[in-house]
């Protein structure tokens, strides 16, 4: 076509100037749809967001399509639109015309258009392997993740937040309020045991603390251990369904007149007192129940809980008494056989009954918290999933257009091959092999990248290698079949050409 217009007088610069318009409305169409769709799809990814984790420095709020997207959009697609154009457009302007009228359909598509079109397939397969082997390490890491044992049952559990105004962590005041407060909940029908905490799991915003003293032994500056400070009522354990593996836990003795006690996880127990039996020894950390040389005594010894990430390891923790102590801001934590969602009314009003101007928030089971303390992997995991999915459409379209444009090429050929007693499936096998050779070369050199590029997400993976063997081979296997599916839908239709039509074709 482009021949033709050379021979009956067209310019060079008319000719380009043609064909850069063309691939500039297809570019501009595409942004276009891509806005659209970015419009309409915004609200709903926004949501996927985690609503608690601090490390997002934006709200959801501000993430809008704003003039400045829509101006990077266009210039990104007139941009595209213009490099994609040019080298055709440069490729249309060289050799005589003469030699492009002589030439057929199928050599002119073949020798100019195919070979890119070959590196361009492979290189979209390429990118989809990628970003599939990523999207499939972050989903194996987020359901290794949920499979972790915290430490605790999250069944059957509300929790809420109160803040009493009272600055003294030992005022009667406020140990007469969490008494009152314990009275009150577990007289509602439903509740099978309450207590308070300071914290809950898997927030990674509990207190921590030096241990400064461990029966005889004195740690100084750098050399103290670092331990993490649960301030709990008597039924905590039972509450949480934290097992107590030696000795007891809280009682209603324990309270601000009685010596300071204390209830370690295992990890505390093996760091400050391996192979030993802790209960009965003295401890000593960096809180005011320990000033002036006070130190408490270890009743007990329960299992271990994550506090931190769920991908974290968990630390050493000591549990206190919140009837000797412990700050103001409470934690309600109460297990119940009633649905947690119809229990927190009763809550509220427990506690304004006790100070009708003391507002109880952040009203959650934990299974809610739960969910949220993976909140980060499973945005991480969909928002990567979602790229992976695009990149793997735009492969297999891209690679069952090039089929069609190849098959379209050599109808011709086609033809002939049948015409001189080709099978069916030896057309079908011939065309197959080159959609699969094109996948199978994008494939390796993704493979090859991801085996490198994946690296960067070893800081969001739990308990997996970035370069897990069997994850690139399951990725590797879907593109190939992929490529295969969108091989042979054009395979099969050139494979039942009519050999008289193809060869009445030009």
């Amino acid at each position: 076509e482009i021949a033709i217009r050379f021979a009956i007088g067209a310019s060079k610069v008319r000719v380009a100037r043609q064909v850069l318009l063309e691939s500039v409305l297809i570019s501009v169409a595409g942004a276009t749809i891509g806005v659209i769709t970015a419009t309409l799809g915004l609200q709903q990814l926004t949501r996927l967001i985690p609503a608690f984790d601090s490390s997002y420095l934006f709200q959801t709020s501000d993430v809008f399509v704003s003039w400045r997207v829509l101006a990077f959009t266009t210039i990104v697609a007139v941009s595209c639109g213009i490099f994609f154009g040019v080298m055709p457009a440069f490729q249309s302007s060289r050799g005589s015309v003469a030699s492009s009228l002589r030439m057929t359909r199928h050599q002119l598509g073949k020798t100019r258009r195919f070979g890119s079109q070959h590196i361009l397939i492979s290189a979209q397969f390429a990118l989809a392997t990628l970003l599939l082997a990523g999207a499939g390490l972050m989903l194996q890491s987020f359901a290794r993740l949920q499979s972790v044992d915290s430490g605790f049952h999250a069944e059957g559990v509300l929790t809420a937040r109160l803040h009493p105004n009272v600055a003294e962590p030992r005022a009667e005041r406020l140990l007469g309020f969490k008494r009152a407060l314990l009275e009150k909940i577990r007289t509602i029908p439903g509740v099978q045991s309450a207590s308070l905490s300071n914290c809950t799991p898997l927030s990674g915003q509990c207190f921590y603390t030096t241990v400064t003293h461990a029966d005889n032994h004195t740690f100084i500056g750098d050399d103290s251990p670092f331990i993490g400070v649960q301030y709990v009522g008597a039924q905590h354990f039972e509450t949480m369904g934290i097992p107590i593996r030696r000795g007891r836990a809280f009682s209603q003795s324990d309270h601000a007149d009685s010596p300071p006690v204390l209830v370690i996880n295992e990890t505390a127990a093996q760091m400050l007192w391996p192979n030993e039996d802790p209960i009965g020894k003295h401890l000593a950390i960096g809180e005011p129940l320990f000033l002036d040389h006070r130190m408490g005594e270890v009743i007990g010894v329960v299992g271990d809980v994550k506090y931190a990430h769920p991908s974290l390891p968990v630390g050493p923790d000591a549990y206190l008494s919140t009837m000797q102590g412990g700050p103001a801001s409470l934690v309600l934590v109460v297990k119940t056989n009633r649905p947690t969602s119809a229990l927190s009314r009763d809550l509220r009003t427990a506690v304004n009954d006790l100070d009708a101007n003391l507002p109880i928030y952040d009203v959650m089971s934990m299974n809610q918290r739960v969910a949220f303390a993976s909140d980060d992997s499973r945005f991480n995991m969909l928002l990567l999933g979602l790229f992976a999915g695009l990149a793997l459409l735009l492969a297999a379209v891209g690679l069952y257009g090039t089929l069609s444009y190849r098959v379209s090429q050599s109808t011709k050929e086609i033809g002939l091959r049948i015409a001189l007693g080709a099978a069916e499936t030896r057309v079908l096998r011939w065309l197959l092999r080159q959609g699969f050779t094109l996948a199978a070369f994008g494939v390796m050199a993704g493979t090859a990248s991801a085996l490198f590029a994946n690296r960067v997400l070893e800081g969001l993976l739990y308990d997996i290698s970035p370069t897990d063997p069997r994850t690139l081979l399951v990725v590797s296997i879907l593109l190939v079949l992929v490529g295969g599916v969108a091989t042979y839908l054009p395979a099969r239709r050139a494979a039942k050409v009519d050999p008289m039509v193809a060869l009445r074709s030009d």
